[in-house]
C-alpha cells in the first residue's frame, strides 16, 4: 500500500467520488496525476477488494462511475490510521518530549519551580501520558501541580485535576512558574496562548508543541496521507503554518524552537517586565 493508495483510499472514505473529481482533489493536493495512471489505480485498488463502483447517469454522454470503499477497504483504512497514530503519538511525541527534557538539565534555563500546570486541552491519551511524565520530571521540585481539562479523566498521579477550558484558565494572574500546553496549536490559539501567558509569573516558561507544520508534511506525500487520516481522529494534529504558530508565541513570549523529524518543541519564557 503506497502514499498515493492510502490516500485516494482517505478521499473515498469521506465521499464517494468520480475519477475526474479525485484527479481534482489530488491536484488541490498537489499530487497531479493523469486521468489514465489514477484508472489504473483505481482499478488495482478494486481488483484488491478495497474498492467497488456503482454506475449512474451522467446526463452528458456515457454512464460515469462512482467508486466508494467496500468494507475491507474501510479496515484497511482504519488499520492504516491506527498504525499511524502509534506511530506519530508515540515514537515521534515521545522523542520530542525528550528533546524538551534534555533542554531542561541545566536549571539555568528554567529556574525555581514551586507551580506546574499541564493544559490537556485537546489532546489524545498517548499524548496525555508523555506530558504528564515530562511535567513530573521537569517539575520535580514543584509544591503543586495541577492538571486542566475540559472534562476530569483518569486520575494522573501527581496532579490535581480541574475542569476547565485553555482559552479561560481558572486561576489568577502569575500563578505558575512552569505550563505545559502540548495541544496548543490546535484551535484558538490567540486566546489559549493569552491565557497561558496570563497565568504564568514573569521570567516563567510555557512548553508547546507542534506535532506536524504544514510546511513539514507538504514535503512527504506519505506523511500527508498518514497525518490527513490521524487528522480525522485526533482533530487538533492537523497541520497549522508553523509560521503562523510561531508568531503568535512570539506576541506574548521570548521564543526558542527545538526541531526534531518535521516536528517542533518551543520553549517559551514569558518577559520579567
Amino acid at each position: 500500500m503506497n502514499a498515493r493508495e492510502v490516500e485516494i483510499l482517505g478521499i473515498l472514505y469521506e465521499t464517494p467520488s468520480h475519477v475526474y473529481r479525485l484527479e481534482q482533489i489530488l491536484a488541490a493536493r498537489h499530487d497531479v496525476q493523469r486521468s489514465d495512471d489514477l484508472y489504473r489505480v483505481i482499478k488495482s485498488l478494486e481488483r484488491r477488494g478495497l474498492v467497488r463502483h456503482s454506475s449512474t447517469l451522467s446526463g452528458k454522454g456515457p454512464e460515469r462511475k462512482i467508486y466508494s470503499l467496500t468494507t475491507e477497504g474501510e479496515d484497511l483504512l482504519s488499520a492504516i490510521t491506527r498504525a499511524g497514530a502509534t506511530l506519530l503519538l508515540g515514537e515521534c511525541l515521545g522523542e520530542i518530549a525528550e528533546q524538551i527534557l534534555m533542554h531542561f538539565t541545566d536549571e539555568e534555563n528554567l529556574g525555581p519551580v514551586r507551580r506546574v500546570l499541564l493544559v490537556l486541552s485537546p489532546i489524545s491519551a498517548k499524548e496525555r501520558e508523555i506530558f504528564a511524565a515530562l511535567g513530573k520530571k521537569i517539575g520535580k521540585r514543584a509544591r503543586e501541580r495541577y492538571v486542566l481539562e475540559p472534562t476530569e479523566g483518569p486520575c494522573l498521579d501527581g496532579y490535581t485535576p480541574v475542569c476547565g477550558d485553555a482559552t479561560e484558565i481558572p486561576f489568577d494572574d502569575e500563578t505558575f512558574d512552569l505550563v505545559l500546553g502540548p495541544g496548543l496549536s490546535a484551535g484558538d490559539i490567540t486566546a489559549t496562548i493569552g491565557e497561558c501567558a496570563r497565568v504564568l509569573v514573569p521570567g516563567g516558561t510555557l512548553v508547546t508543541i507542534q506535532p506536524f507544520s504544514r510546511e513539514s508534511v507538504e514535503q512527504s506525500l506519505l506523511a500527508a496521507a498518514l497525518v490527513r487520516q490521524v487528522s480525522r481522529q485526533f482533530p487538533h494534529l492537523a497541520p497549522r503554518s508553523h509560521l503562523e504558530f510561531i508568531r503568535a508565541l512570539d506576541q506574548k513570549f521570548s521564543v526558542a524552537c527545538i526541531p526534531h523529524r518535521g516536528s517542533s518543541a518551543f520553549i517559551c519564557r514569558k518577559d520579567t517586565a
